[in-house]
């Protein structure tokens, strides 16, 4: 599979993996309010898991195996997203398809002319945005099931 894959796909699926990696501790901190940050601040060293007299503890660094599966499940399928397309895909998969443009233009790579960086930040972006989305959902299926308060607050 990976033997197919263009360029620009490639690339942003690698940036998709990294970037989501990057920015799992920071969500988890804007998501449960538990004190988790960036990489080069802390990381979990600030979340409320660590404090014996917190109300509530965080629901992902209370299990980090759900933690790890979330993660790996909305990261893998941002990958999807940012291989599969773009923003502004239509069903078919054209882009701002016009008449008079190459069929390159509308078959998912980028179009002639089309600066590679323009579509490895279009394609990052919709890996990106797929993966805080389901982050998002699976936090908040976890934090009801812990009953836990301070859900994006």
């Amino acid at each position: 599979m990976l033997a197919s894959l263009d360029c620009p796909r490639l690339a942003a699926a690698t940036l998709t993996v990294i970037l989501a990696a990057v920015v799992v501790t920071p969500l988890c901190g804007f998501l449960f309010g538990c004190g988790c940050t960036w990489p080069w601040a802390g990381l979990e060293a600030h979340c409320n898991v660590h404090d014996a007299s917190a109300p509530a503890h965080c629901p992902w660094c209370m299990r980090p195996a759900i933690a790890s599966l979330t993660f790996a499940i909305a990261t893998s399928v941002g990958v999807v997203a940012a291989v599969a397309g773009r923003l502004g895909a239509s069903a078919s998969g054209q882009v701002g398809a016009r008449r008079g443009t190459s069929p390159r233009a509308t078959s998912g790579s980028p179009a002639v002319g089309e600066r590679p960086w323009l579509e490895i930040a279009r394609r990052t972006l919709t890996g990106l945005s797929t993966y805080a989305a389901l982050s998002t959902a699976a936090a908040w299926l976890i934090a009801q099931a812990a009953s836990y308060p301070a859900f994006l607050r």
